[in-house]
């Protein structure tokens, strides 16, 4: 658990139990205190600010597992650009994952343009880069993709 700053250890509790989903009954219950002294201690300025700040810590650490998975899912993502099995389900979770860590408001055009032409110069071209997606998705989906209209 980590530090909960300027409050006893029963209300130190208290807030680790709710933060972490508890109710407020069995919050009460595990700590052997009324509810109104629990709702007495919510209202306290010494709560609202051990609130905030572990509210901010878990944020932080929310945020680090993120951008760990977020390095993860790059990596997988990379290895099936280079050819290796693509398991859909894993797809499926680096495409969260990525979403998540970089918002699409955020992404920076120029910077998927470099990645495009890093990705064909290390493939040998748009035509390699075109086949291996249509290889992808014909093993992750089952089916080839339309690559010609009318055709």
């Amino acid at each position: 658990m980590a530090k909960v700053y300027e409050i006893d250890p029963r209300k130190a509790r208290a807030l680790e139990l709710l933060l972490a989903g508890t109710t407020t009954r069995a919050a009460c219950l595990s700590i052997g205190v009324d509810r109104s002294t629990l709702y007495r201690w919510r209202m306290s300025p010494e709560w609202q600010i051990a609130l905030s700040t572990r509210s901010s810590e878990r944020l932080d650490d929310v945020r680090a597992e993120l951008e760990s998975a977020a390095v993860a899912a790059s990596e997988y993502l990379r290895a099936v650009a280079e050819g290796a099995a693509a398991d859909q389900g894993r797809l499926a979770a680096c495409r969260i994952v990525l979403e998540r860590a970089v918002p699409p408001t955020h992404v920076d055009p120029s910077g998927r343009e470099a990645a495009h032409k890093a990705l064909q110069a290390a493939m040998g071209g748009e035509e390699a880069v075109v086949r291996h997606i249509g290889e992808a998705v014909t093993a992750a989906w089952g089916f080839a993709p339309v690559t010609k209209v009318g055709a």
